[in-house]
C-alpha cells in the first residue's frame, strides 16, 4: 500500500475533477447529462454537469483491510454546483449533486455514485 503525507493534497480538486471526467467519459463538450438517484427513496434525477461546475471536497473516509477482502480504501464525499451551509441545522447541500468516489489502495479511481437529497 503506498504510504501518504497528507491525503488533502493527494485529492486535489484537479484530481478529482480529471476523475469525474474520464468516468464520465467527457471529450469536449462543455454540458453533460448525468443520472442522480435519491439517497433516500432511490427515485432517479438527471443533471446537467457542466466542467466548470464547482467542486467541493467534503470527506475522505479511510477504510482498514479485513482478512484480504477486496475492498475500496478510500472514499471521498464530493459536492457538486453551489456549496452552502444552514448554520441553523448545519446541514450542508449542493445545487446539483453529491458524488461518493472510490479509489483503490494506489489512489486510482474506481468507480463513483452520484446521488441528490430532497430536503
Amino acid at each position: 500500500m503506498t504510504q501518504i503525507e497528507n491525503i488533502e493534497t493527494t485529492f486535489s480538486e484537479a484530481k478529482i475533477r480529471k476523475g469525474i471526467h474520464e468516468y464520465l467519459g467527457i471529450g469536449g463538450e462543455k454540458d453533460f447529462n448525468l443520472i442522480s438517484e435519491d439517497e433516500f427513496s432511490s427515485l432517479e434525477k438527471q443533471i446537467i454537469y457542466n466542467v466548470n461546475d464547482a467542486i467541493t471536497l467534503i470527506a475522505i473516509k479511510v477504510t482498514k483491510k479485513y482478512h484480504e477482502l477486496k475492498y475500496f480504501p478510500y472514499q471521498l464525499e464530493v459536492g457538486i454546483g453551489k456549496f452552502e451551509i444552514d448554520l441553523s441545522t448545519n446541514i450542508y447541500k449542493v445545487d446539483k449533486c453529491f458524488a461518493n468516489m472510490f479509489y483503490d489502495d494506489e489512489f486510482n479511481l474506481i468507480t463513483i455514485d452520484f446521488f441528490h437529497q430532497n430536503l
